[in-house]
């Protein structure tokens, strides 16, 4: 009985250490466990280093940096462009994709410190450990280690809110500006800095119920943004006149996007982020919200200032819900005001059903149990794979190699020097329509397809790659 009792008060004891009550045996190790959580944090993110770039799109951010390198002059990657991120490449293309996604790691255990930073400056519970929830989600493990730009656009948005708590509201317009340069998008955010902005002005003495001088003060804040986001631009507007504003891929999209389309979007994009379990979590958690609003919810300024910067992330995310990446930028937000209202084991509840998915997911499409950064980690290894294994395919001469977004991955093995094993004049190509299908049939070129993009470039351009193409032979992971 004795020993149970002591089991059970050092059980007690670690927990309030965990969750960062006083107690004096576990004082001097709550700093150790928290940089030790943060190394095993980073370390999670080591296998996605040595598998390429990541997701498709990081593919052509990296072969829009090597052209940036080699001419000299600007490259979108995507339209309107990510001017920022794009530039920062430049500085580590060099090292491949080792030394691009270990940037982007470094950057996204920047954005945890300044989110910890966040969180003490709203009096959270346990901020330690909410900092290292943070690290250890899912989808912050698998987005950190890529070759792209949504964790940098975070990290100043972040940034943006820490140095505007601050009273810093110069820093924070330059940090402002230089998220929108990242990711255009992030002008939505916009709208959160000058909410508290009026907030805080309101509230001082001498502008308190002048809306003019408000009025005034804010539009100077606005004013620096738009400046830093121009300057951030230029070399877009330089290439491409303002044409690279109208030339978003979301407008492909929206061209085959159907009401039930949209909303498969919605549910399968948010399902991917969260996983079923962390999906479930949250679904219980709101319920919960709802039925016990008055007891759970404390209605002070500082959740009033929250609210704003996750209803604009659910607003872009509903405006673009092409991708679960799209609607990263809720979750700093919404873990701070889940640690902001929740009692101890509801937290406790919250963040283990949202970690579930690192050891236990149900892959209802596929109806089988995997993890979540399993399923990416093959997605991202397939690509990597199977870039490789066109480049190896003994294709004869003057062949063209339809191969869809593994085009991408091929090209930039190309751009650095990389020899194919296929024959002359050979060229790669990401789909063929009915013109390209007539031009090569007339050179008398050889066509060849990777083995399962067969239905789903029928569908995109009602061309059979069957009917007259040569297989190349590959096995999806």
């Amino acid at each position: 009985m004795m020993v149970s009792s002591k089991l059970s008060d050092y059980t007690r004891r670690f927990l309030n250490c965990l969750f960062e009550k006083k107690d004096d045996i576990f004082i001097d190790i709550r700093k150790i466990w928290f940089i030790v959580g943060l190394f095993l944090s980073a370390c999670s993110r080591i296998p996605f280093i040595f598998i390429g770039f990541g997701e498709a799109d990081a593919w052509r951010v990296a072969n829009a940096v090597i052209n940036i390198l080699t001419s000299g002059k600007y490259e979108v990657s995507r339209f309107p462009g990510f001017p920022i991120y794009e530039w920062l490449s430049v500085l580590t293309i060099r090292g491949h994709w080792y030394a691009c996604n270990s940037l982007m790691i470094v950057i996204f255990f920047i954005s945890v410190l300044v989110f910890y930073k966040i969180v003490k400056v709203y009096s959270c519970n346990y901020p330690r450990s909410l900092a290292l929830v943070y690290s250890l989600l899912p989808s912050s493990i698998v987005f950190s280690a890529e070759t792209m730009d949504y964790f940098l656009a975070i990290l100043f948005i972040l940034l943006c809110w820490l140095f505007l708590k601050k009273n810093r509201t110069i820093i924070s317009a330059i940090f402002m500006g230089l998220a929108i340069g990242t990711r255009l998008t992030s002008l939505i955010f916009l709208l959160f800095p000058l909410i508290l902005l009026f907030k805080m002005y309101y509230n001082r003495q001498e502008v308190k119920h002048s809306i003019i001088k408000i009025g005034l003060k804010i539009l100077g804040y606005v004013v620096l943004v738009l400046a830093i986001s121009c300057i951030c631009f230029i070399a877009n507007f330089l290439t491409y006149g303002l044409s690279f504003l109208s030339s978003s891929g979301a407008k492909f999209e929206y061209t085959n996007l159907t009401l039930y389309s949209y909303f498969i979007n919605i549910f399968t994009n948010s399902y991917r982020l969260f996983g079923l379990m962390g999906g479930i979590g949250l679904i219980i958690i709101f319920i919960i919200f709802l039925k016990n609003y008055k007891t759970i919810f404390q209605w002070d300024s500082l959740n009033l200032e929250i609210l704003p910067l996750i209803l604009l992330s659910l607003i872009l995310f509903l405006i673009f819900p092409f991708k679960e990446a799209y609607l990263l930028p809720v979750i700093p937000p919404l873990l701070i005001f889940f640690a902001r209202n929740c009692k101890k084991y509801l937290f406790i509840t919250i963040s283990l059903l949202l970690l579930a998915p690192n050891v236990f997911n149900y892959n209802i499409y596929e109806k089988s149990i995997d993890l979540l950064p399993g399923r990416v980690y093959r997605e991202r290894n397939t690509y990597f794979i199977a870039t490789n294994t066109i480049l190896e395919f003994p294709a004869e001469n003057n062949s063209v190699l339809v191969v869809a977004s593994y085009v991408d991955g091929v090209n930039y093995y190309l751009k650095i020097g990389y020899i194919p094993a296929w024959g002359e004049n050979c060229i790669v190509v990401y789909i063929i329509n009915e013109n390209m299908l007539t031009e090569y049939q007339l050179n008398n070129r050889t066509i060849y397809y990777l083995q399962g993009i067969e239905e789903w470039h029928l569908l995109v351009t009602g061309i059979d790659l069957e009917d007259f193409g040569i297989v190349i032979p590959f096995e999806y992971q």
